[in-house]
């Protein structure tokens, strides 16, 4: 993860010829990969699309403040063989790719940028619902 350079938009304030601006974090797929480009990008938000991902409450315990620029690049866990044949041609006749080759989300959190996921238990909110009545019919 590098420090952004970016210049965040403000309302009725062009860029400036040079600047570049901030676009915050986008999804992407690149093959059967899927992945994530940050421009711009603060730790909340990243910690956001962490969290979507992995199915889990996720805390930033990193201390980074400001905003980054960064490329993350993973296979899913769900991803099936894809097809290596031309555009175009007969879905029947398409070969499977066999080596689908690609890291896993965890692993690319922290071969590409730098950041380990520690699993830790801790306090969660939640809302009980002890007891229920059926409206009166006013």
């Amino acid at each position: 993860m590098l420090q952004s350079s970016c210049t965040p938009l403000v309302f009725n304030r062009p860029l400036t010829p040079g600047e570049k601006s901030c676009h915050g974090a986008r999804m992407g797929v690149n093959g059967p990969n899927r992945t994530l480009d940050g421009n711009g990008s603060d730790m909340t938000t990243l910690t956001n699309f962490v969290a979507n991902v992995i199915g889990r409450k996720v805390v930033d315990e990193t201390g980074l403040t400001g905003n980054f620029d960064f490329h993350l690049d993973w296979l899913p866990d769900e991803a099936d063989p894809v097809p290596v044949s031309p555009a175009g041609a007969d879905d029947s006749s398409i070969p499977i790719a066999s080596d689908v080759r690609g890291v896993s989300y965890f692993t690319a959190l922290q071969d590409q940028l730098g950041l380990e996921l520690i699993s830790a238990k801790g306090s969660v909110e939640v809302i009980v619902i002890d007891h229920i009545e059926k409206p009166d019919a006013n």
